[in-house]
């Protein structure tokens, strides 16, 4: 999977901090996504770990864009969560 940026902005100190685990939690969300496929082995629990993942990133890329609204890193990864997220609810919702 290829490296995401850490969102730059006016954020403080704790703030960025924040944003390295949401980094590191959204790829590991991703690859977990990945593997909730209809195809994947162990899909319910790559599933589950997606939206634990992906919702902890979304929370912190939220909380950084109350803090930087003018952050569009911070808005761009938080749009690429929300999709995956989105699918995943989806999913979720239809049964499959």
């Amino acid at each position: 999977m290829a490296r995401i940026p850490v969102p730059f902005g006016a954020f403080d100190a704790a703030m960025r901090k924040r944003l390295e685990r949401a980094v590191e939690a959204e790829r590991q969300g991703l690859e977990h996504f990945a593997q909730a496929g209809p195809d994947g082995q162990d899909r319910e629990r790559h599933r589950s770990e997606a939206l634990k993942l992906l919702r902890e990133a979304r929370d912190a890329y939220n909380d950084a864009l109350e803090m930087d609204p003018d952050s569009r890193a911070a808005e761009a990864r938080m749009r690429q969560v929300m999709r995956a997220l989105g699918q995943l609810n989806k999913e979720v919702v239809s049964g499959e």
